[in-house]
């Protein structure tokens, strides 16, 4: 079974910064989730963008989620930060793709990477991953449309052969005609 990750948008590093400094440490959480504390302004300007990057990330999924339909191999795995009011905010997802090929059935396996060319580009800002998976999704549509033509011209030949017809592309013989001398 072959898996392809979507994945959704990441913090401007695409690794997940942590807050340090001489306010950050284990006991900070606590005290501002019990509501003693007032976050600094640098901590509200970090909090906002940590909000705002979990929006973000969440929809994306979400989108790929959606177009994935039956394709999707569970929900969405995110990746986490703690921000400076102690609670976990996403800044990275991804959607595991089911990608395999059907055997012996390129029909369903035109249907299968269109929609997983959709599930990749569904959210408003595919990220180059995304377009990276949907590229891959186009060329495995069209190997399977080009082993669809096969197997029809296949099938047109051997469906002439057993009419008593001769399968296209063979030269037919030549008429009898009738003079009289």
């Amino acid at each position: 079974m072959q898996l392809t990750s979507i994945t959704g948008p990441a913090t401007q590093t695409d690794q997940p910064s942590r807050h340090t400094g001489p306010t950050d440490g284990p006991e900070r959480p606590a005290r501002l989730a019990a509501g003693r504390q007032e976050l600094s302004p640098r901590e509200k300007r970090k909090l906002a963008e940590l909000k705002a990057t979990d929006a973000a990330v969440r929809d994306h999924e979400r989108a790929h989620l959606a177009a994935a339909a039956q394709y999707a191999r569970g929900g969405a795995r995110y990746q986490y930060e703690v921000g400076p009011d102690g609670n976990r905010y996403a800044v990275r997802g991804e959607v595991q793709i089911e990608a395999s090929a059907i055997t012996n059935n390129p029909g369903a396996n035109i249907q299968k990477m269109q929609a997983i060319k959709r599930a990749a580009l569904a959210p408003r800002n595919p990220s180059p991953h995304d377009q990276r998976v949907a590229t891959q999704a186009a060329r495995a549509e069209m190997a399977a449309r080009a082993e669809q033509a096969r197997a029809r011209v296949a099938q047109t030949k051997a469906q002439g052969r057993t009419n008593g017809n001769a399968p296209p592309g063979t030269p037919a013989e030549a008429p009898l005609i009738n003079q009289f001398v």
